[in-house]
């Protein structure tokens, strides 16, 4: 998703310009059809804002001062704005209101986008792009099922007799949850969902492989633990879900598997009541940047390609003989928080730990406190991280 904050006036904006091939996106903003003298083709320049839940598509003809403005609802803002005629190329001149100058915007040029290819609009994300990437990894989750459940690491049968799976940093951090709804994202087979629910928490757990779903519902069933949990890409969530909880909560390897974290800030948003409470604790972004041997070496910047990766074992069983492809993408520190507020959330806190809790990487060594830490002393770089947040505010982001 390309995307860039400048400050928009009307003077004009001064941005670069995008291929409309390589602009992926979600969910759709349509674009007015008005073809009214037969022309098939769209070509200029557009900006999309999306200001006080609306969106709004702006465009301009060139050398002139009308001043085009549509909503998804195909209908003109005010009757003095002519429609947008197709065959017309169009620049911006100006935004229509400086209210919008605190907007988060899109700006894209368009060469040649016939009307058949824009039926469904314009996308934000297109899943279809990600298809592959998504399905591997849906593959990769639904073989890690039977191997996590058997593993030393997740320890389920100590769960099943009343050990929590919850760490103390989420403990402490998060509070007390008795009474609260509480939304799991990426809550793989729902053991820490479910160590939610022994809390007090009314939880309802997300995940995108149908396996560990399963899982999850039939731990929840014989432990008589009440828990509902739903199988879904979190980018699709809103379809099958739409009520907002007290809490959003998600932790330990989730962004990895994130192509756009401005959509999952704004899915966090979404699902948050007034006041509602975010929570995350996670791998630090730091992490990515050591090799297998501890040297930093790997990129530590977010691409839209993602990492390919290919080998056998698992992060609970490097032994396993599982052979498995997956994509993952690098997200900075600056994009998780910049994700979240931009999204309308208000930080209440980021904290950075030098140690893990889990021995996941070749590289850690457990300390007398139980915690695992760099082999080399010497190096005492974050290797986890966590962040609260309050939702506050309207998303003002497409």
């Amino acid at each position: 998703m390309f995307s860039h904050r400048h400050g928009i006036s009307k003077d004009g904006l001064n941005t670069p310009a995008i291929s409309w091939n390589t602009f992926v996106c979600r969910p759709y903003i349509v674009v007015k059809e008005c073809a009214e003298n037969g022309s098939n083709t769209f070509t200029g320049d557009i900006l999309v804002i999306h200001l006080f839940g609306k969106s709004i598509i702006y465009c301009a003809e060139p050398e002139s001062s009308s001043n085009i403005l549509f909503t998804p609802e195909h209908s003109a803002l005010t009757s003095e704005f002519e429609p947008l005629s197709l065959n017309h190329n169009v620049k911006i001149i100006f935004v229509f209101s400086e209210s919008l100058s605190s907007s988060r915007w899109i700006y894209y040029r368009s060469s040649t986008c016939n009307s058949k290819d824009r039926t469904d609009g314009i996308q934000l994300m297109n899943s279809n792009s990600l298809e592959e990437y998504f399905s591997a990894n849906e593959k990769l989750w639904n073989g890690l099922v039977s191997i996590n459940k058997r593993s030393k690491m997740y320890d389920l049968d100590s769960f099943k007799k009343g050990k929590t799976s919850l760490n103390f940093i989420e403990i402490e951090e998060l509070g007390d949850v008795s009474g609260k709804s509480l939304l799991h994202l990426q809550c793989h087979f729902g053991m820490d969902t479910l160590s939610w629910a022994r809390l007090g928490a009314r939880v309802t757990g997300v995940d995108f492989s149908e396996e560990a779903i399963q899982l999850a519902g039939s731990l929840s069933k014989e432990l008589a633990i009440p828990a509902r949990f739903v199988r879904s890409n979190i980018y699709d969530l809103s379809n099958v879900l739409k009520e907002k909880f007290d809490i959003v909560y998600t932790s330990y390897g989730v962004l990895c598997w994130l192509p756009d974290l401005a959509e999952w800030g704004r899915i966090i948003h979404n699902f948050l009541m007034e006041k509602g409470t975010f929570y995350i604790v996670e791998f630090h972004p730091i992490r990515s940047t050591f090799d297998d041997e501890g040297q930093m070496k790997e990129p530590y910047f977010h691409s839209d390609k993602p990492i390919r990766y290919e080998g056998t074992g698992t992060y609970a069983d490097p032994s396993a003989p599982f052979y498995h492809v997956t994509y993952e993408w690098l997200h900075s520190m600056a994009d998780v928080v910049n994700a979240l507020v931009e999204a309308g959330l208000r930080i209440e806190f980021l904290h950075e730990f030098p140690f893990s809790v889990y021995d996941d990487c070749p590289w850690l060594v457990q300390r007398k406190d139980g915690l695992w830490y760099h082999k080399n002393k010497d190096i005492k770089a974050p290797l986890t991280f966590s962040i609260k947040a309050r939702l506050w505010g309207r998303c003002l982001t497409i």
